[in-house]
This record gives structure tokens, sequence and C-alpha cells, in this order.
């Protein structure tokens, strides 16, 4: 059957799979190159980009006729500065005229979740899809996977029709994997997923990070502990209190990617696990702070190298990050992230404005131990009202009088004295778009989606 299971892999995917490995062995070597060779590449790259961009993508063209600027304007990876910021509210108004005027290959839309607050419609075309495809392959390989190892994937899935479902069951076994609905982590699908994991021999796990966080604390309260070689989180802020149970219920081989919907496999996280790197063969990335200077904290501004249908030149996706202030041990040298901070909307604010990232959460969790001692599987801070933040968790105990005055002191001294914290106690969260479970739920994104937080 295994055999059998290759052999028509090989066939139905020939044509893609040649055109994903020419790419694979092009990163294999790429993935050293120094700094000056990463400056080429990505200059090279994005002329090619701003050479079609400024013909035949009517926004662009619009763009460099109201600056007067020609292709030898942009002789450096820096000389990008002198496009405009590119931002959602942007997209949407411009719709139409951000996409191609000419035909390319294999073009599909897509909508990002929403989970940054605006959900926005973009396309790709396959080039693209084949290159992420080919940086994920890497990413894998490096953790020292086989494209045929079996694993287990924990995934968003709306309701599906019965030939969704035979076809999601027909490409799950075509890439040798079990996909497990981040949607619908029910009791009976939960004893599913770790009876898997017992049975089986899976090589590999990878899901939302709040999904695997929920499996793992869920596994480390029965006394259960399965050694994975690759673990991998995506979509959603890693925290170290999660980075902690996940280690402690699969083994340290736990590995962060980040990527987004309209640029996916920007970074990954390697063998060091100093940081991630940036793939640059993808993507140029910029770090700005409140002034749009260049920072080693700030949001994020990423230009794909890789989609002519719809270019997206230093667009803000919506996301914090902080850069790493060293080169990763392993000898790449590769711009390195030291952590995603989250979402920019990812801030809570008190009085007099005062503000806290999510971050302050992360820390306050870890250093009142607050998981171990009440088997805590699911948690999220939500604010309802500028004032009254809610501490909705699941858990095997109720969290004490005692622990529930410590947090709420330190929210206190955080955001200030007027704050009150209440907690509520669950036998489920509901998740957000996609099956996603954030952390920390601030006002302006509670009352869009009330019905889910409440």
């Amino acid at each position: 059957m295994e055999y059998l299971r290759k052999i028509i892999k090989k066939c139905i995917l020939k044509t893609k799979y040649s055109e994903i490995s020419t790419y694979l062995s092009e990163f294999e070597k790429t993935d050293w190159f120094d700094k000056e060779q990463i400056e080429e590449y990505q200059v090279k790259k994005l002329r090619e980009l701003l050479t079609f961009a400024s013909k035949h993508v009517p926004y662009y063209r619009r763009v460099f006729q109201e600056r007067g600027l020609q292709l030898n304007d942009f002789q450096t990876v820096s000389d990008i500065r002198k496009l405009p910021l590119l931002t959602k509210e942007i997209l949407c108004n411009e719709k139409e005229s951000m996409f191609a005027d000419v035909e390319l290959e294999g073009i599909k839309n897509n909508t990002t979740s929403g989970s940054s607050g605006t959900p926005v419609v973009f396309r790709k075309q396959k080039l693209c899809r084949d290159i992420e495809s080919a940086l994920m392959r890497r990413y894998k390989e490096n953790g020292g996977i086989d494209d045929n190892d079996f694993g287990i994937v924990i995934w968003g899935t709306h309701s599906l029709s019965k030939k969704d479902v035979l076809k999601g069951f027909f490409k799950g076994w075509l890439k040798n994997q079990i996909v497990f609905n981040s949607y619908d982590l029910s009791d009976a699908n939960l004893e599913r997923l770790i009876d898997c994991l017992k049975c089986k021999n899976v090589i590999y796990l990878r899901g939302y990070t709040s999904a695997v966080f929920y499996v793992a604390s869920v596994i480390n309260q029965r006394g259960l502990h399965f050694n994975i070689p690759f673990v991998s989180v995506t979509a959603e802020q890693l925290y170290d209190f999660q980075r902690m149970e996940i280690t402690r219920a699969f083994g340290n081989n736990l590995y962060d990617q980040y990527g987004c919907g309209e640029c996916g496999s920007l970074a990954f996280e390697c063998h060091a696990h100093e940081g991630l790197h940036h793939a640059f063969e993808h993507s140029i990335l910029e770090i700005l702070d409140e002034n749009d200077n260049d920072s080693m904290h700030g949001k994020v501004v990423l230009t794909n190298l890789d989609n002519y249908a719809m270019p997206l030149i230093r667009y803000e996706n919506g996301d914090v990050v902080t850069l790493a202030d060293h080169e990763c041990s392993c000898g790449r040298h590769s711009v390195l992230i030291d952590h995603i901070d989250g979402r920019t909307y990812d801030v809570f604010e008190g009085e007099n404005g005062k503000r806290v990232h999510a971050g302050f959460l992360d820390d306050m969790l870890l250093g009142l131990d607050l998981l171990n001692t009440y088997g805590i599987t699911q948690i999220r801070i939500v604010q309802k009202k500028p004032k009254e933040f809610t501490c909705q968790y699941v858990s095997k105990y109720e969290i004490k009088e005692i622990d529930k005055t410590k947090l709420e002191k330190e929210y206190k001294k955080a955001l200030g004295d007027s704050i009150r914290l209440l907690f509520e106690r669950y036998e489920l969260l509901k998740s957000a778009e996609r099956g996603k479970r954030h952390f920390i739920v601030p006002l302006q994104i509670y009352e869009k989606n009330k019905a889910v937080y409440d």
C-alpha cells in the first residue's frame, strides 16, 4: 500500500514536484549565502519585479509616474524606500488596480483570515505558491523530515460536503498525513489524535500554535510523552509558556515558522533554536518603528518578490517582531528574527494611555506558574470594556482566589488601579477565524466578535 501511494503521488504531482524540486535545489545553495550574495540576489529579483509592476500593474504604474521613478533608481535593496508603504486600507480601496493586467499561470484568489482586524482579498500565481512550497520543504528537510514521512496536521477546516471530505481524505493519504480539524478538538477527536500518537510512528506534528499547545497540555496532564522528531507551529505567536508545555509533551524538537496569507514562508527556525531565519529568497523584510525608520523592533513591512499577479511592495501586514542582535550559530547569514511579538493590535490599553503587549501576559503566567498548578489547557484574556478584562480559561482545577488576586494586582500595576480582572472557567473555549485561538483579545477585536468571546 505504501509503494502504491508513492507511485500515485509521483504520477499526480510529477509536473508540480519537478518545478518545486528545481527551486529546492537552488534554495539549498542560497541558504548559505553571505550578506553580499544575499544583497545581490534580492536586488536582482527586486528589479525584475519592479520592471513588471511599473508596466503591468495600474497602481504601480501610477506610483512610478507620480514620483518620476525609473528602474535605474533601484540599485540597492534600501532603494525600495523610494516607494510608498502599502497598507490594507490602500489594498481595499485600489482593488483591481493592484492586479496585473496580463495573464499569468495558475492565478488563484484568496482572502486573509482577518486576524489583523481587516480581511484582505489577494491573488497569487503558481510561481509564488511553488516557491513557498519549496521553502517549506527546505525547512522540513533541515529538520530531518523526508517528504514521505508520516505526520499529523492540526488545521482549521470549515464544515465540508461529502465530496470535500473525500477529497481531503485522499489528499491526506497521498501526503501520508492525517489532518485533525482545529475547529473540532472535541473529546472524541482528541482521543483519536492521542490514539494516533500511540499507535503510529509519527515523524512530524504541525499545526496552529494554540491547537498544538492544547493537545500538549492534555498529554502532560495525563503523564504521557511522545518523542516526535519534528514539531512545527505556525499562524499564531508562540509564547514561552506554550513552548515549555509543547516541549514537555513532545521533546525538544519544536520549530517555529512564520508567514502570512499574503506572503507565506517568511521565516523559519533552524536546529540551533536561536530565532527564525528570514527566507530572503522570497521577500524583502523591513522592520520599522512608529516613525517608519529602520528598527530592531517594530512593524513588519514586506515585499513579496515572487507574486507578479498582485505585487505587494512595502506591505504592512499588521505584525510586530523583534530582530536578534546577532547571527545564528548555525552559520547562516540571513536576518534572524528573535521572536514574533504578535499583531500590531495585540496590545491592551488601560487608563491614562498605559499600554502593554501580549508578552507581558506571557511573563505573568510563567511567573505565577498557573498552568502547572491548575492544569490549564486553554487560556485567553478578553477586554470587554475599557477598564474590564476577563480571564477565560479551561483547567483541571479552578484558580484559587489568592492567585486571582495576585494576577489582578499585576494587571493594576501595568494598566492602572481602576482596572478590574474577572475570571470565567469553561469546558472549552470557542475558536475565532479558521480555528485559531488568540491569547489576548483587545477591546476593538472583542466588539467585532462578541459571539466568540461572550
